[in-house]
């Protein structure tokens, strides 16, 4: 008779352990080439009422609960409808696009993202984007938001993206958004509270600007212009290929100053960024490069601020050099700006490969031993972690703790173990049968869970206790919970 079964959350590292253990621009204007414009707007699509719940006030922002609101806010934007400009968007729930086609929200210059949006601790999931461009003069922006203009992001998970991207022309990705572009000065601009699980194959015959969360970061004011990027984390792979030069970093591809100050601060990386050798590049682990003074502003105009930021990213290069113009460097591969660095640190044990490649422009950080780095102290005492508000540790890795809990209810029925699961839902669950001494019986796995799942009871015969364990494939970032079980 089983006597009781457990929920709890568990990181991926467990979920494997339970299953069986030409030059570089100097300027980014000459070679801005906007993105693919739209095609012209669907007047039926134009005409819709976006029927969102909420006003799209900050104070009572329009709700994203399904793949259909979030599709739906695409097509709006997409084809022109400048009623959602400038508004606020919060998600209710996880987003998940495991059976549905996302459409990415802000698809050109003429027609991008221009709002506020607050993942409130939700996450958006499993999301495939494959995109090609045939056209050797414009740009392909390539993410869940391509394109924005004096937008903010604050408190998203992205979980599980993939992207792939190939295109005869310049390419920017991210993450979150690819290029990341503001034209008022009227508000301080931001992402914060995000994190980034993603996978990025990315292939130009020009250039490729990417980044873990955002490829690009511009001013197109002469106005100066605040834009923070504060506590944020990325887990990424990501191989890029260019002919003519790269800038491609953890957390920002590039940053165009011009008058932009840019306080990256809490912030970290882990994955593997690889390089092709058929041109120059910029890598970074947490940015490829920074343009300042040398993009027509002066030194006295520049405003930088990078401390508290740490990575373990591997940065590494394929194929043999063809010159020495390959900065890489642990924090940051390149930067023309004078600026304020402090408190930036990289494992001991990361791969940077070319290390002669560091250039003098290089913010490079000052090498830790892994579990100096990533211990409670450390990261409390020498990098000013907030782990009273912010940050959690879970099975040893920063954890945002804006991240929503689950909340689960697990009885019997009949021959079935049956869990109904509150938003959010994981996209992996494991059940694992325990006798009283402590021996694991059974263990089995179930994938792209929904809001309800069953295990049978008959394979835990002889156990005491089953676990049910949660994965979202980054880090641990389900709390844990119990629940009692019903009905036996």
């Amino acid at each position: 008779m089983i006597k009781k079964i457990v929920f709890a959350a568990a990181a991926l590292v467990i979920l494997v352990l339970a299953v069986g253990a030409s030059p570089i621009v100097e300027s980014v204007e000459s070679a801005r080439e906007y993105c693919i414009e739209a095609p012209e707007p669907d007047m039926e699509v134009m005409e819709l009422s976006a029927s969102f719940d909420g006003s799209g006030t900050p104070e009572d922002p329009y709700l994203i609960s399904s793949t259909e609101d979030f599709n739906k806010l695409a097509n709006l934007v997409n084809n022109g409808n400048m009623l959602y400009a400038g508004k606020s968007y919060k998600l209710t729930t996880d987003i998940d696009f495991s059976d549905v086609n996302m459409v990415p929200v802000g698809n050109s210059e003429d027609t991008p993202f221009m709002g506020d949006f607050d993942g409130d601790g939700y996450a958006i999931k499993n999301v495939t984007l494959n995109v090609s461009g045939s056209n050797a003069t414009q740009s392909l922006c390539v993410g869940l938001f391509p394109y924005c203009v004096n937008a903010t992001f604050k408190n998203l998970f992205v979980i599980n993206l993939d992207i792939t991207a190939q295109s005869d022309y310049t390419i920017y990705a991210g993450g979150i958004c690819a290029y990341f572009n503001t034209d008022s000065a009227e508000k301080d601009y931001y992402i914060e509270n995000c994190s980034v699980n993603a996978k990025m194959y990315i292939s130009s015959k020009l250039r490729s600007i990417v980044g873990g969360i955002v490829g690009n970061i511009d001013n197109k004011t002469a106005d100066e212009i605040r834009v923070s990027v504060l506590n944020n984390t990325s887990d990424v792979d990501i191989f890029s290929s260019a002919r003519s030069n790269q800038y491609v970093g953890g957390i920002i591809g590039l940053i165009d100053q011009k008058k932009l100050t840019y306080p990256v601060q809490n912030c970290f990386t882990q994955g593997s960024i690889e390089l092709d050798l058929l041109c120059e590049f910029c890598a970074g682990g947490i940015v490829g490069g920074i343009i300042g003074a040398d993009s027509g502003v002066s030194e006295t105009e520049t405003r930088f601020a990078f401390d508290n930021c740490f990575t373990l990213c591997d940065i590494f290069y394929t194929g043999t050099p063809k010159s020495k113009r390959y900065y890489i460097s642990a924090l940051v591969g390149r930067s023309s700006s004078e600026g304020i660095s402090g408190n930036l640190y990289y494992a001991d044990d990361i791969t940077l490969s070319p290390s002669s490649a560091v250039s003098l422009q290089a913010v490079e950080g000052t090498p830790v031993e892994r579990s100096t780095l990533l211990s409670l102290d450390f990261l409390e005492n020498s990098m000013n972690f907030d782990f009273d508000n912010t940050w959690t540790v879970k099975n040893g890795i920063p954890t945002l703790k804006i991240r929503k809990p689950m909340v689960i209810s697990a009885y019997v029925s009949g021959e079935q173990i049956i869990l109904n699961i509150t938003n959010p839902s994981p996209s992996y669950l494991i059940a694992a049968g325990y006798a009283d001494d402590g021996r694991m019986i059974n263990c089995i796995r179930s994938f792209a869970v929904g809001a309800s799942s069953t295990f049978p009871l008959s394979a835990f015969d002889g156990a005491s206790t089953v676990k049910i364990m949660a994965f979202d494939t980054l880090y641990n970032i389900h709390p844990a919970c119990e629940a009692a079980v019903t009905g036996m």
